[in-house]
């Protein structure tokens, strides 16, 4: 038979596990925030090294063969859009003028070929 357990005690241990399973799932979305911060600043240091291959071009592709969509990434962005709110006010709205502008780069870009 197990012995019984104080009133007290029971709910210091309910606590905890609900204290407990609070900080995990904080620590889980700042991993989560923290990991897509990552992706999107190197997807953005490629796409500048696009862009400047581009600007290096007198404001061309390099090769009229090259895919835009490939050329100027954009596939991290438009697959975590649904978590991009997860970031702070001031990286959203860094995060969606650099990529509006990407956007508006490759359309340059693909009528200039």
């Amino acid at each position: 038979m197990l012995p019984e357990i104080p009133q007290a005690t029971l709910n210091i241990l309910i606590g905890a596990g609900i204290a407990g399973t609070g900080i995990y799932n904080w620590d889980q979305r700042r991993i989560q925030r923290n990991n897509l911060r990552r992706a999107l600043i190197l997807e953005s240091v490629l796409a500048s090294i696009s862009i400047q291959a581009i600007i290096n071009n007198e404001g061309t592709l390099p090769h009229s063969d090259i895919d835009t969509e490939s050329f100027l990434p954009s596939k991290v962005y438009e697959a975590n859009l649904g978590k991009i709110k997860t970031l702070n006010r001031n990286e959203i709205e860094v995060v969606f003028q650099f990529y509006t502008g990407l956007e508006l780069m490759r359309d340059v870009s693909h009528h200039t070929r």
